[in-house]
Parts: C-alpha cells; sequence; structure tokens
C-alpha cells in the first residue's frame, strides 16, 4: 500500500504483459535530484540515540519518510546515513529531494 506520504504517491501504476499473458503492475523508481542541489533546512546533530525513522517522524511527521534524509546525506544507504554521534544530518526542505515520475 502506498501512503500519501510516499514518494510513490503521485507515480502513475504501469503495466507490463509477460509471455504467459499475466500482467504486471507497477512503478518506476523515484528519481531524485543530485545531493547538490538539495535545500538543507537545518543541520541535526546526531546522537547515539537517534533513529533515522524517527527523526523523519520529528522533521517530516511520518517515519517512513526517512529517505528524505537518506536523499540529503552524502551517505545515502540506510545504514550508512546517521553517520556516526556527533556528526551533522543534513534535513531537507519538503519538496526538494525529489525530481518526479517519469
Amino acid at each position: 500500500m502506498i501512503t500519501k506520504q510516499s514518494r510513490y504517491a503521485t507515480h502513475p501504476v504501469r503495466t507490463r504483459t509477460e509471455a504467459d499473458g499475466r500482467e504486471v503492475r507497477y512503478l518506476r523508481p523515484a528519481l531524485l535530484h543530485p545531493r547538490e542541489d538539495i535545500t538543507i533546512a537545518i543541520h541535526h546533530r546526531v546522537k547515539d540515540s537517534d533513529r533515522i525513522d524517527s527523526l523523519a517522524a520529528q522533521y517530516f511527521g511520518e517515519a517512513t519518510t526517512w529517505w528524505m534524509l537518506a536523499a540529503a546525506s552524502p551517505r545515502p544507504h540506510p545504514d550508512a546515513v546517521m553517520g556516526e554521534p556527533g556528526d551533522p544530518l543534513a534535513v531537507p526542505v519538503i519538496g526538494t529531494e525529489e525530481i518526479g515520475p517519469r
């Protein structure tokens, strides 16, 4: 299920017909702006107790929007986005991290 907060919420559902006649529904991957083009609202100083999902909920109102923090990070992999305690974590302005559907 895709929620209203999902980066895929406005992406059209596409279909493909397999060789056996089955129809497969899918969404194209979201494309992200280059990190240097993302507008940063603030830098959060990472604490030992921080989690990417809880910070997404704190700053964007929804834990599933963690990908916005990843898009603004020089370490975009979910396991590395946070860095180490004391590192700055870029918090983007909502809407500047995604190019949109194609």
